[in-house]
């Protein structure tokens, strides 16, 4: 049996002020938290690496437990080598996720179901332009979308466009996106995902790439009587997410474990937890959270969720 954590544990990783990590083993009813640890934060000045600060608080999770938690700790050794891989990490030191504006013809089930891989790979939306109306360009005011883009200045631009045989819509994009944002004297180059039903036109795929980053994914369904295949699109989308993550650490050192695990918004990690406790102790819950400026309420009650931002005061110390 080797020291240390057990091979059946994962651990959940949350990066603000402090680092804390919960490890959890399995239970009746999914995992049960065992343990937590909690360190000052060292990815910022002066240090700019999260290991020493994360080693700390694994150390201070296996300190926490016991000696009857794990065999033999290894006090003085390098924990995050072995320790639980990381399912999810969350708080605001890695930043707020990755944001995306969407465009497309979509119906409204294809449109919610995107929306859904869009918060579950990390991702804010801070807008859309989508029509269910095939004939994507009739129907969408091109010009003022390309003028949220803008003002918004979104991380990613996902393009969903399905029934599009003529090619129509995605040259109207294409048109759209090098027109109104490539050359942008602010420097201001989003990425784009283009989740496409069929063979795009070479031609337009080479004007997009020499414009923008850009990720192509064929895509099945997504017509009015085929619901599109998720797949794809979650695929494309957790990539680039991924992508993004690697980016926003330049500069700054952040354990691997952390770096590759999924990144879940704080808001959402805080409707899971109200909701698991409501579900498991039969109570209505509330769960308060308090970083820095900004407060979230998340509420299960009576089998409705509610969430709730606010700006707050400083945390003392």
């Amino acid at each position: 049996m080797r020291a240390g954590f057990a091979g059946d544990q994962i651990a959940a990783v949350e990066v603000g002020s402090e680092t804390r990590v919960g490890i959890y083993v399995p239970g009746e009813a999914g995992f049960r938290l065992l343990t937590l640890g909690a360190a000052p934060s060292t990815l910022d000045s002066p240090d700019f690496d999260l290991t020493p600060s994360y080693q700390a608080a694994l150390r201070a999770a296996e300190q926490w437990a016991g000696s009857f938690a794990f065999s033999q700790p290894p006090y003085g050794e390098d924990l995050d080598e072995h320790a639980p891989p990381v399912a999810a990490v969350t708080g605001p030191g890695l930043g707020g996720g990755p944001s995306a504006f969407l465009l497309g013809n979509l119906v409204a089930r294809d449109l919610e179901a995107i929306e859904r891989v869009l918060v579950e790979t990390g991702f804010s939306t801070v807008g859309h332009a989508t029509t269910a109306v095939r004939a994507f360009r009739e129907r969408v005011d091109g010009p003022a979308a390309v003028d949220v883009i803008a003002a918004q200045s979104p991380d990613v631009v996902v393009v969903a466009l399905t029934d599009d045989d003529t090619g129509e819509g995605l040259d109207y994009v294409t048109d759209l996106l090098l027109g109104g944002l490539a050359g942008r004297e602010s420097g201001y180059v989003p990425r784009v995902v283009l989740l496409y039903g069929g063979t795009p036109d070479a031609s337009a795929i080479s004007q997009l790439e020499q414009a923008f980053p850009l990720t192509t994914r064929p895509v099945r369904g997504g017509t009015p009587n085929e619901p599109m295949d998720m797949g794809a699109p979650r695929s494309a989308l957790t990539e680039v997410a991924q992508t993004l993550r690697v980016q926003s650490f330049e500069g700054r050192v952040v354990p691997s474990a952390i770096a590759r695990a999924p990144l879940v918004p704080v808001a959402t990690a805080l409707q899971a937890a109200a909701r698991q406790l409501a579900e498991r102790q039969r109570l209505d819950t509330v769960i308060v959270s308090l970083e820095n400026d900004q407060v979230i309420v998340a509420a299960q009650q009576a089998g409705s969720a509610t969430l709730a931002r606010f700006g707050g005061s400083p945390r003392a110390g």
